[in-house]
Order: structure tokens, then C-alpha cells, then sequence
């Protein structure tokens, strides 16, 4: 990964559309308002922070992620900085030079990632120092405390296969539970966190969300049992659903508890906002990037208020403050399930609420899964 600075600018080629090339690639009908459409090139003097300028193609904006650049060609200074043109691929209805005042600055910090390096970041070994890279130069000073936070995280993305003896969604209950439907049940071939308990299998009710999302004790349970004979004659299930599994590494969005306690403010918040998803952009599986996922363990991907906060309320029948965040911290997700990742005929039944089962650490270290909190939430 190569990280440049902005200097200065140092020459604008801006190149005014035609008519017929305004309605070619802009796809609106401006009827008979007067537009200045531009694109064009841009030689800037940067100053190399990591990495080198061979081979590079692409250079990203951070937090302008509609405008990218391709070097044309660069060259060295006597200065040491190099002269770098870039042909943007932006058309600006506003004209050339006004447009890119807004993003190419002095002190602007620029990114290009080569073919090679994108596949890289896919592996999980390869994410911290990528993370760290990205923390070192948009937010230093909460480099470490940001890095702290990250943990390793499964993202499930579910396939056509329906073996039982594999980690799946839905399918046969394994434990009689009498009225709770069977969500997952996974194994530790595939996740190491659960070797010492081999299996760990979700329920929940799915009949009664009209009066209420299923939060109360007794209304979803977290077991590693597993019966082998189940009369399951008056069991309502689906077949079972297996998945593939990308392990990475995951940060925590930015109403997460955790972050509400190191006190950004709102400036570092927005920067935070705009890193996390051009770190998950690069990190994830392109084929199975959305907007809501099923994940085991990382960070529950909130859709509402920080579900950690919740799970801490809801448990200990708390009336809402900011004390709760202290506490929300010592809670973790186990599993995360989103109707809008794979839609499972049960969710007709439920509603369209994402579901979180979150234990506290201290609990799952000691296998007491009697104490999960199940939080739903949905838009």
C-alpha cells in the first residue's frame, strides 16, 4: 500500500464535454439549462509517506469516495516529492477547477492499493497492520485505542448445501425446547472459540413477535446439547441451511459502546464513520458485501441504538443511562442474524427484525450460556 501527501497543485487540464457526450454519459435530462461539465487531469506535488509509485494505477480519496484518479505518470523531485498527474474519472457538473478545491488540498492524505495487495487483505493476518496503516494517518491519536478493540469475527454467508453435521442455519431442533424454533447450531471444526464445547445451538420463538420482540427469559435459549431421539412429530422447522465462512477481522460501528467511551468527538466520529467502511470495503469478499450480514462473534452491526447498551438494559432491568456504557462493554456478541442477508421463510413469521444473541465475556469464558440476552432490532 503506498500513502502520499498532498503538497500543492501544481497544473489543471480541465476538458469541457459536448452536448452529445453530456447526454452519453450523463444519464439526466437537463432540458435547456446551461451545463459546464468538465473532467480532466491534475499534476500535483506529493510527498511519499510509505510505500512506492511503480506499478501503482489507482489513487483513492478516503472520504471522497465518488472521485478516483489514475496516474498518467509521476516523477522525482530534487526535493525529494514527486510531480504526480492523475486523470480523474469524475464529471463535474460545476466545472473542473471549482469541483476539485473541494477534495485535492494541501495535507490531504492519498491511498493506492495495487491488485496484488487487495487480494492480500482478504486474509485475516493480513488486517491489523492494514487497519493500523489506515488509523496512522486519519486518527493517531486514537490509533491504539482503536486497535485494541479489534477482534476476530466470522462472516456467514449462507450456500445451497443442508448437511446437519456441518454448522447451518435452521434445520431439526437438537435439544427439546418444546415451542422455540431452531435458529443455528454450530461446530468447532470451523470455529476454534467453541472447541472445548464442540457444538453451541440457538432457539427462539418466532410465533409471538406481534406482542413483542422475544427478549424475556425463557423466550430464546442458548444450549450445548444435543439430543440424539426428539419427537419432533408437532415441531415446526425449515431444512437445515449450511455456510461459508470468512474469518476477519472486525471494529466496532461507531454508536458501539466501546467507542461512546473513548469520547470522539463528532469531527473524529465522521472520520471513524468514513474509515470503517473503506476498511470493511477492502477486507470483505466482494461477492458477499451487504449492507446487513450473519456473523459469529466481532461486533453486533447495530441497526438502532448500540445492541451491547441493550443487551446490559434489557438483562438487568435498567432504566436508561449513560452508566450503561461502562457495563455494555463486558458484553459480546455470539451470533448475529439479519433477514436482509438471506431471507428464511421463518422471518415471514417473525418480521423483519435482526436478531442478536450476546453473552457477557466473562460468561462465555465460562461457558455459562444460561445467561444470553437476545436483542431484535429493525428500521
Amino acid at each position: 500500500m503506498t500513502i502520499l501527501e498532498i503538497i500543492k497543485i501544481k497544473e489543471l487540464n480541465p476538458v469541457t464535454l459536448t452536448a452529445d457526450e453530456i447526454k452519453e454519459k450523463i444519464f439526466f435530462d437537463f432540458g435547456d439549462q446551461e451545463i459546464k461539465a468538465q473532467t480532466g487531469s491534475v499534476t500535483i506535488e506529493v510527498s511519499k509517506l510509505e510505500g512506492e509509485l511503480e506499478g501503482l494505477d489507482e489513487i483513492i480519496f478516503l472520504f471522497d469516495s465518488t472521485n478516483r484518479g489514475n496516474i498518467t505518470w509521476f516523477k522525482k523531485q530534487e526535493s525529494g516529492n514527486y510531480s504526480v498527474n492523475l486523470k480523474l474519472e469524475s464529471i463535474y457538473l460545476d466545472g473542473f477547477e471549482l469541483s476539485i478545491q473541494h477534495f485535492i488540498v494541501p495535507g490531504k492524505i492519498l491511498i493506492s492499493i495495487t491488485e496484488e495487495e487487495k487480494e492480500s487483505l482478504l486474509k485475516f493476518n493480513n488486517q491489523k497492520l492494514f487497519l493500523s496503516t489506515l488509523l496512522k494517518y486519519y486518527l493517531p491519536k486514537r490509533h491504539d485505542s482503536i486497535l485494541y478493540l479489534a477482534t476476530k469475527a466470522y462472516r456467514c454467508n449462507p450456500n445451497e448445501s443442508n448437511d446437519e453435521t456441518k454448522s447451518h442455519f435452521l434445520g431439526n431442533p437438537k435439544y427439546n425446547t418444546i415451542s422455540l424454533f431452531h435458529i443455528s447450531t454450530l461446530f468447532s471444526d470451523q470455529i476454534e472459540e467453541i472447541e472445548s464445547i464442540k457444538h453451541l445451538s440457538f432457539y427462539i420463538d418466532i410465533n409471538n413477535s406481534n406482542n413483542g420482540w422475544p427478549e424475556k427469559e425463557g423466550d430464546f435459549k442458548v444450549t450445548t446439547k444435543i439430543e440424539s431421539s426428539l419427537n419432533r412429530a408437532d415441531t415446526y422447522y425449515e431444512a437445515a441451511n449450511n455456510f461459508s465462512i470468512q474469518t476477519y477481522l472486525d471494529i466496532p460501528s461507531y454508536n458501539h459502546s466501546s467507542l461512546f467511551q473513548l469520547k470522539l468527538t463528532f469531527e473524529e466520529i465522521d472520520i471513524y464513520s468514513e474509515l470503517r467502511s473503506f476498511y470493511f470495503e477492502h477486507i470483505v469478499d466482494k461477492s458477499s458485501i451487504g449492507e446487513e450480514v450473519n456473523k459469529i462473534f466481532g461486533y453486533p452491526d447495530s441497526i438502532q441504538n448500540c445492541v451491547s447498551y441493550e443487551a446490559e438494559r434489557i438483562k438487568n432491568k435498567r432504566e436508561y443511562s449513560d452508566e450503561i456504557y461502562e457495563d455494555a462493554q463486558h458484553w459480546m456478541l455470539l451470533l448475529q442474524i439479519s433477514p436482509y442477508c438471506k431471507k428464511f421463510n421463518f422471518f415471514e413469521k417473525f418480521g423483519d427484525g435482526s436478531i442478536y444473541f450476546m453473552i457477557r465475556k466473562k460468561d462465555f469464558l465460562e461457558e455459562n450460556f444460561e445467561n444470553c440476552q437476545v436483542i431484535v432490532q429493525n428500521t
